[in-house]
């Protein structure tokens, strides 16, 4: 059994509820903000991994198989490492903080902050 077979299967995002600014958004919203990250999270990795073939993720993606799409991008990172992976991050990371700061200054503290909260009825998750 690998690694992928044993891993913890993926929460229904249809059976949460969305709320941004105390409004809730339609669980159609989110999964179509989903299937959009995936496929940029999909490019990103192509670009860093070796001998990808991404014959299935592209059929996958013409039928909006949100699921099959998650589980193709876990076995992608799975297989490129954590500490592989952290190395990549680190230069996007820190140019996208140093954006934020700039950002920040520029803004003479009339920045609009958004809460967004999850919620998972009829589960034993405890908040954190």
């Amino acid at each position: 059994m690998s690694d992928l077979d044993r891993r913890i299967p993926l929460i229904k995002i249809d059976k949460m509820i969305f709320e941004i600014d105390g409004m809730v958004v339609p669980s159609e919203k989110v999964i179509e903000w989903e299937y959009k990250r995936l496929i940029t999270a999909h490019k990103f990795l192509k670009k860093i991994a070796d001998n990808l073939d991404d014959s299935s993720f592209e059929v996958w993606t013409k039928q909006k198989n949100v699921e099959a799409m998650q589980n193709e991008i876990v076995r992608i990172k799975m297989g490129l490492g954590l500490n592989h992976l952290r190395d990549l991050l680190k230069k996007k990371s820190a140019l996208g903080n140093f954006g934020s700061v700039i950002a920040t200054k520029v803004s003479r503290g009339k920045r609009k902050f958004s809460i967004t909260e999850i919620f998972v009825p009829n589960s034993d998750l405890e908040p954190l």
